[in-house]
């Protein structure tokens, strides 16, 4: 969680950084009938990656938050494109924190749970309760890309989006290329 809380040092609006690091400190759902089953710290990111293990979300969510920050600055540098990073920065820290009502352990396997509401759902209505303000609530509320409610809009949301998906796939795909890489060192090996 220490390391999530340092990433909000990165956020230069006082009420933004301190509204961001409220919502990491005290995750707990106003609404009764969704309960955490992990804390952040011990919650996988998802049950088929990589990541698949107590700490796998933090691992995601420094990564989702480094690779945005880079790509924001390439697009700001080179497209000469304004990019909020207290915006995009809040919301990568934030995007999947709810990861914690969604997944259930069965059979030391991790498990989607049945749950009538996914992670971006219940944080978007958690952001809109807390009163975060609309432009972080839309970049969170459209993470899921064409499968979200409604569409990347903004830049921040765009970039959110992406390097979500990106990441996600290299962490699920991480392990086989690792084989591979193998296989083909054993290959040159042997000839």
């Amino acid at each position: 969680m220490n390391r999530l809380l340092k990433l909000c040092e990165k956020i230069s609006d006082k009420k933004l950084k301190e509204d961001t690091e409220e919502l990491l400190k005290s995750t707990k759902l106003h609404h009764p009938e969704f309960t955490m089953k992990f804390s952040i710290e011990n919650c996988p990111t998802a049950p088929d990656s990589r990541q698949a293990h107590p700490g796998g979300l933090i691992e995601h969510t420094l990564s989702v938050v480094e690779l945005c920050e880079a790509i924001g600055k390439n697009l700001a540098k080179n497209y000469k494109i304004p990019i909020n990073f207290d915006h995009l920065i809040s919301a990568a820290i934030l995007h999947d924190i709810y990861k914690t009502v969604e997944f259930g352990a069965e059979g030391g396997q991790y498990v989607i749970e049945e749950v009538y509401l996914n992670h971006l759902e219940l944080l978007v209505a958690e952001l809109y309760r807390r009163k975060f303000p609309k432009e972080i609530i839309h970049i969170v509320a459209s993470h899921f890309g064409s499968g979200s409610a409604t569409p990347p809009r903004t830049y921040e949301a765009l970039i959110l989006h992406h390097v979500d998906t990106f990441d996600s796939i290299i962490a699920a795909n991480v392990g086989q290329m690792k084989k591979l890489q193998e296989q083909i060192l054993e290959q040159i090996k042997r000839q």
